[in-house]
């Protein structure tokens, strides 16, 4: 099974001269090889050499009985407090550099100029924490920027949420991303193609050309990949998101049609086959 682009991952010496190499050298010999994203089967088949009948996609389930259980735990009053009144923009996933939160935070800073009352929630704990905590503090931020520290029940925060954001550099299946799909949060990401294309943007060729400004697609808004500080396209499309509150609205209907096929059940069906056909 592979969960993460190989090729975006290369960057890393772990991958680029360890993995990458035995994943060539082994998994032909593989009765079957489960992709999460449609975007990585691709890559197994056109950069690893991959027999295409041998390499599947399933894509991650989600227990949507448990998440909207577990969204309707409260928060303290203290955290009712600070979100009381904030348009509220929210995003989850490990605090490292494959999640690309400082290019969020800058973007952020810009957001607020805009949106006066606008918050950031960040769901999640990692070795940059105290590097975005700095950072927050440089721009001025420190009282419009939350840290949630690792939260073991993200969605009572994201309950809260007017847009999810997930700004990161790359992915194999975004978890986080999907999680506020089925709960109906309108939802812009970057554009890292194996994963955020097929939940917001299914129709879209999946190995084709970044997008290269806000593009409103099927079932959210992409963006261009950050780098360095260009964060303008982020900006827009979060201060879009914000302060047209029927777009927010259409955004969060589509999320719900979409999180319709990301049902765990229909996911341990396909294993299922897989395991007897193997």
């Amino acid at each position: 099974s592979v969960r993460i682009s190989l090729i975006q991952s290369a960057i890393k010496p772990q991958y680029k001269f360890v993995v990458n190499p035995l994943v060539k050298a082994l998994y032909g010999f593989a009765d079957k090889v489960v992709a999460v994203s449609e975007g990585i089967r691709q890559e197994l088949i056109a950069d690893f050499g991959l027999k295409k009948e041998k390499v599947i996609t399933i894509e991650n389930g989600y227990n949507m009985e448990e998440i909207w259980t577990q969204r309707e735990e409260g928060l303290s009053n203290q955290q009712e407090e600070l979100l009381s009144g904030k348009k509220i923009i929210a995003t989850t996933g490990r605090l490292s550099r494959q999640k690309g939160q400082w290019h969020l935070i800058r973007a952020f800073s810009e957001v607020v100029k805009k949106v006066p009352n606008a918050l950031l929630i960040i769901i999640g704990s990692g070795e940059l924490e105290n590097y975005l905590k700095d950072l927050s503090k440089s721009y001025g931020l420190e009282d419009r920027v939350y840290f949630t520290g690792h939260a073991s029940n993200p969605y009572k925060y994201l309950k809260k949420a007017d847009v999810f954001v997930l700004p990161s550099l790359y992915e194999g299946f975004p978890n986080a991303l999907a999680e506020a799909v089925c709960m109906g949060l309108p939802c812009v990401a970057t554009d890292f193609r194996t994963g955020a294309r097929e939940l917001l943007a299914p129709q879209m060729d999946l190995l084709g050309k970044e997008v290269q400004c806000v593009t409103e697609t099927q079932y959210g808004i992409l963006t261009p990949v950050c780098s360095g500080k260009i964060y303008e396209d982020a900006k827009e499309a979060i201060s879009g998101m914000l302060t047209n509150e029927a777009k927010r609205e259409l955004y969060g209907q589509k999320s719900k049609r979409r999180g319709e096929g990301l049902k765990i059940e229909s996911v341990i069906d396909r294993w299922i086959n897989v395991i007897e056909e193997a």
